[in-house]
């Protein structure tokens, strides 16, 4: 017996219906789905998709959330590489320094480093600049 749909495969079944660019994003997307995947938690090949995003491995059971036609996404896949990724301190997060605000011993008080009388963007009104007010 022949092939029939040698050049379209599965969707096929939909003749000439739908349009060129539709069949070919749908023979896309199934032939992604009904792949071989490996299960995350014993790496076999036995995933299958239950319902819309929920897939299960058929030999542990294990049960999970994944793309609607793949078990992982793009998305997914980028954002463990990011979290895997190497940082500047190696820990696998960036670590900020912390800064503690000085204590002046003598009067017991903290002195708050953010407010400046110099770098105060604080607007009085007073529009003379620091020239002016030396002349």
């Amino acid at each position: 017996m022949a092939r029939r749909t040698r050049k379209v495969g599965r969707t096929g079944r939909f003749g000439p219906r739908y349009g060129l660019s539709v069949r070919r994003r749908a023979h896309a997307i199934e032939k992604a789905q009904y792949q071989v995947h490996r299960c995350p938690r014993c790496l076999t090949g036995r995933l299958r998709r239950v319902s819309t995003g929920i897939w299960q491995c058929r030999k542990c059971a294990h049960k999970f959330a994944g793309g609607a036609y793949m078990p992982t996404t793009g998305i997914s896949t980028a954002t463990r590489v990011a979290a895997e990724a190497p940082t500047p301190t190696g820990t696998g997060r960036i670590e900020r320094p912390i800064v503690e605000p000085a204590v002046d011993e003598e009067a017991g008080t903290v002195q708050d480093d953010t407010t400046s009388d110099e770098d105060s963007s604080f607007d009085d009104g007073d529009t003379t600049s620091e020239e002016e007010e030396e002349a």
